[in-house]
């Protein structure tokens, strides 16, 4: 089995020798270590399935969990374990970054600037996603990419 596409987004090892490959048009294909492939892509009859094909960015999470920013679905977090995906409710659909920290989750997007939630709130449940856009100071609404300091400054 080969992977389901070969524009490569994104590799990210999570352990064991696995390597999960995000690919913009292919979806998620989780890389162990003995070479076997397995795929994750949507579908549209599956709502645990990947919300788009289009991977922008991975980061490893808590909890055996990755999230996955898409161009076009939005956030996700697959789980490593069930082998299904939660589509967040964000304000954007296309999601370029992310960057966990000790506190919040943040994500950049085309057209909202940039995203935050508690990683508590997202612990409880609680969706409750704060935006910093060109309304509150940045040059636009387009953020690329999302980076900390050794202070913890975003």
């Amino acid at each position: 089995t080969t992977l389901s596409s070969n524009k490569i987004s994104k590799i990210l090892e999570i352990g064991n020798g696995n390597f999960a490959v995000g690919t913009y048009g292919g979806g998620i294909n989780i890389l162990n270590s003995s070479g076997k492939i397995q795929r994750f892509e949507h579908d549209e009859n599956n709502k645990t399935s990947i919300s788009n094909n289009r991977i922008m960015h991975m980061v490893e999470g808590d909890n055996n969990t990755i999230w996955v920013a898409t161009n076009g679905g939005g956030l996700n977090q697959f789980n490593l374990a069930t082998k299904e995906f939660v589509n967040f409710p964000v304000e954007s659909t296309v999601i370029l970054s992310i960057l966990l920290t000790d506190k919040d989750l943040w994500f950049s997007t085309s057209d909202r600037g940039v995203g935050r939630i508690s990683t508590t709130d997202l612990k409880n449940g609680i969706f409750n996603f704060e935006y910093t856009g060109e309304s509150q100071g940045l040059a636009a609404n387009f953020a690329y990419g999302l980076l900390s300091d050794e202070a913890g400054y975003i």
